[in-house]
């Protein structure tokens, strides 16, 4: 999202408005995995400090910013930062990882990896979207001697020339080898897991749902919801799913204690 000296100038400026350290958020920027919500929450606040003055989380329990705005009688509003990620993002990191031991297995035994083209499909068991059907991170050893991939590579050895496919039967994982496939780059492919068919399943629904049963405070709320890796708020569905629109309506339909939503992908 930013590079480490723009983030480093982003927090001094906050902090600067705010006339605070912002402990938190200095820890989070050091942990990758923590690294974009904290980028985001930094970005709201400077937006924030660009209309009003703003309080960030100025008592125990309460929502990220508290803005008061420059006009006169007007009461505070209370802002509430939240980041998407993927959620199926452990399933896409194990994807990965099992593309790459398909990829090493092919190179230690002498197969030009690039031919070996995996796809990573999933079954429509819930109603979040296909759930990948994969071997657990720790399962490398136990995954390379399976019999139907000891069979598949050797099938290739064997017959170089030919074109080779394999649908593993206890995983979603579909192995192709094409021989005239040329280098140097290795691909894979899935289908899209986070295709929620529900509204109640979107993860703009469950991300205004959660906010607004998290507080209990007067006065308008609005979520600002921002993300640079969620297929939803990138707009990708298939025909017949919710759509960001019909979660947001849905949402406030069932929460009156929400105002505004604002959603950006970065």
């Amino acid at each position: 999202m930013l590079i480490e000296e723009q983030a480093a100038e982003l927090l001094s400026r906050c902090e600067k408005s705010l006339g605070l350290e912002l402990s938190q958020i200095r820890g989070n920027l050091r942990n990758a995995e923590t690294r974009a919500p904290a980028v985001w929450e930094l970005l709201t606040i400077e937006s924030a400090v660009g209309i009003g003055s703003v309080e960030y989380e100025p008592f125990q329990g309460s929502p990220d910013i508290r803005l008061h705005l420059p006009i006169s009688e007007s009461r505070p509003i209370w802002i509430e930062v939240a980041y998407l990620f993927p959620r199926f993002w452990k399933e896409e990191r194990q994807t990965a990882a099992i593309a790459h031991w398909l990829f090493q297995e092919a190179k230690r035994r002498g197969i030009e990896p690039w031919k070996i083209q995996p796809r990573f499909d999933g079954e429509r068991t819930s109603k979040a979207g296909r759930v990948r059907g994969l071997p657990k991170l720790h399962e490398q050893k136990k995954f390379i001697v399976n019999c139907e991939i000891v069979d598949f590579f050797n099938l290739i050895i064997e017959q170089p020339e030919e074109q080779h496919y394999h649908k593993m039967s206890h995983y979603t994982i579909q192995l192709s080898y094409l021989p005239k496939a040329t280098g140097p780059y290795l691909s894979y492919r899935g289908v899209a897991q986070e295709a929620p068919q529900t509204v109640k399943e979107h993860a703009v629904y469950r991300t205004l749902r959660e906010k607004a049963r998290q507080h209990n405070v007067s006065g308008p709320r609005v979520v600002c919801i921002g993300s640079d890796q969620s297929p939803v708020i990138a707009g990708l569905r298939e025909p017949g799913q919710p759509s960001i629109s019909e979660a947001i309506r849905t949402a406030f339909y069932e929460y009156t204690a929400l105002s505004a939503v604002i959603i950006v992908s970065v």
